[in-house]
Parts: structure tokens; C-alpha cells; sequence
């Protein structure tokens, strides 16, 4: 079910990103009822396009306690796709992710540039990478693919949308 351009979701976590709670859209969009998101990882909306080496970045921020932002491709529980744009922060003792549909024309942009990162870390999966080592190689894919779109740095890009 699509997501209006006025609507927005939530959901919090604990410091190991078990969902807490989310609002009655983010059930609606997912496919889960509430007290199926409840206790669940996060990660049960994650689409497997979604290129690891961005959550690597999103945690960086996180964890030394600043938020981040960035284009977010989850699946349902149909396993169709949707896409977001999320604004996560760490409060005390955990973490919320608040979403709205994306529509900033850097959503254009940022779609190829995953599509590359995620086929780079798929081909270094192949050839035996660790999961944190194919992370760290699509963090520095989308990281040189927005230097070679003018920006310098993945934050200059976020501050544009």
C-alpha cells in the first residue's frame, strides 16, 4: 500500500535494533500488524537491494550520537519494495527512525548509485568478502559515486534533500 506524501512513520528500537513500537502507517506500509513488529529486528523490512555499505554509514553516525538521513528501499511482508526517506536519531536508550515518502529530486540520483554499490558487494560476496568487509566496500562505492556527482561528502548530499 502506498504512502501518501503527507503521511509519515515511525518506529523505535533498543540498542540492538528490536523494534519497541511503531505507528499505526508503518504497520499499514509493512504489512505487519503491530504485535508482529513488536520485538521483531528491524531489519525484517529490509530489502535485500539495499546496499549494506549505507546502514554502515547510518551506524557510524549513530553510534558516536548524531543522527543521519538517507533513501531507504524496505520490502513488505510481501516482498514488494517501497521506498523512504528516513531521519534516524539515538535518543538515551535506543533508536527512532521517523519516515516519509521519497520525493526530493535527489532520490533520482541516489537510486543508481545504490544499484552499483549493492552489485559490488554481491560480486565481493562471490568472491568470499565478509559481510563487514562487503559494508565497508559499499560505503566507499556511494561515497565515491556522490564525489563524482559534485559532492563532498555523503552529509553535503543529505543536506541537499
Amino acid at each position: 500500500m502506498p504512502l501518501g506524501l503527507t503521511e509519515l512513520f515511525f518506529s523505535t528500537t533498543d540498542r540492538h535494533g528490536v523494534i519497541r513500537l511503531g505507528n499505526s502507517v508503518f504497520a499499514r506500509i509493512s504489512g505487519y500488524a503491530p504485535d508482529e513488529l513488536a520485538g521483531a529486528p528491524h531489519n525484517i523490512v529490509r530489502h535485500p537491494d539495499m546496499p549494506a555499505g549505507v546502514f554502515e554509514l547510518a551506524w557510524e553516525r549513530l553510534l558516536s550520537g548524531g543522527p543521519v538521513e538517507a533513501f531507504v528501499q524496505n520490502q513488505d511482508r510481501d516482498g514488494s519494495c517501497y521506498w523512504v526517506f528516513a531521519t534516524m536519531s539515538p535518543p538515551r536508550d535506543g533508536y527512532l527512525s521517523v519516515r516519509i515518502a521519497s520525493r526530493s529530486g535527489l532520490f533520482e540520483l541516489i537510486e543508481p548509485v545504490y544499484a552499483h554499490a549493492r552489485a559490488i558487494e554481491e560480486r565481493a560476496r562471490q568472491a568470499g568478502a565478509g559481510r563487514l568487509g562487503r559494508a565497508a566496500l559499499g560505503r566507499a562505492v556511494v561515497e565515491e559515486a556522490l564525489r563524482d556527482r559534485g559532492f563532498a561528502s555523503y552529509d553535503e548530499f543529505m543536506a541537499g534533500v
